[in-house]
Parts: C-alpha cells; sequence; structure tokens
C-alpha cells in the first residue's frame, strides 16, 4: 500500500513540475519571440480598413464635440486628448479632406 501512495505522489510532483515548466517556456517564447508576434499582430490591425474607419469616427466625434463646446478649459481638455489619441497615427489615412485638415491643425496647436 505504501509503495502505491508513494508512487502517486510521485506522479503527481512531476505533474506538477511538468505545468510549471511549460509555463516557464512559454514565459521565454513570450519574451523572444511572443513580442514580435504581437507586434506584427498590432501592425496588421492598425493597417486594416476597420480601424482607420474606427480612428476616423472617434475624430468627427470630437470635432463635433469641440464645435459644440465654448468652455475653454473644457475646449483644452477635447484638443489634448486628440493630440495623446492621434499623436502616431497617419492623418493621410483620413478619407474625409476635412477632417484630415481639422486633425492636421489640431495636431499642429491652430485651434484653441
Amino acid at each position: 500500500m505504501g509503495k502505491y501512495i508513494a508512487i502517486g505522489v510521485g506522479v503527481l510532483v512531476l505533474l506538477i513540475l511538468c505545468i510549471f515548466g511549460m509555463g516557464y517556456l512559454n514565459a521565454g517564447y513570450n519574451n523572444t519571440a511572443g513580442v514580435a508576434v504581437s507586434s506584427s499582430q498590432t501592425n496588421m490591425f492598425q493597417q486594416s480598413q476597420a480601424y482607420t474607419q474606427g480612428m476616423a469616427q472617434e475624430l468627427a466625434k470630437e470635432n463635433l464635440e469641440l464645435a459644440q463646446t465654448k468652455d475653454p478649459e473644457a475646449r483644452a481638455a477635447i484638443i489634448e486628448y486628440i493630440q495623446e489619441t492621434f499623436s502616431s497615427y497617419d492623418s493621410n489615412k483620413i478619407n474625409n479632406p476635412q477632417l484630415r485638415l481639422f486633425l492636421v491643425n489640431v495636431m499642429a496647436g491652430n485651434i484653441q
């Protein structure tokens, strides 16, 4: 009976070691190759039409909100939000010329 308990405990210890070992290998993969895979997937999404349309819709919403706001502090907050959100966004991806010009002006600080 004691022999079977020892075998069961040994199997359990090996199973736990395998689980931790797989986690360690997965963490190593994520820190090396996984970063490149994740980065390329993010870049592919940001090149997609859905992302571009979503950013254009967000900019149109903020443009409308800015046009309706008269409070200088609220306007400054909206402008700061636009500048942070679109800081690394290519304005040439926006098809609407007025919206593209709005983004260029906000990023240049021409809109207060």
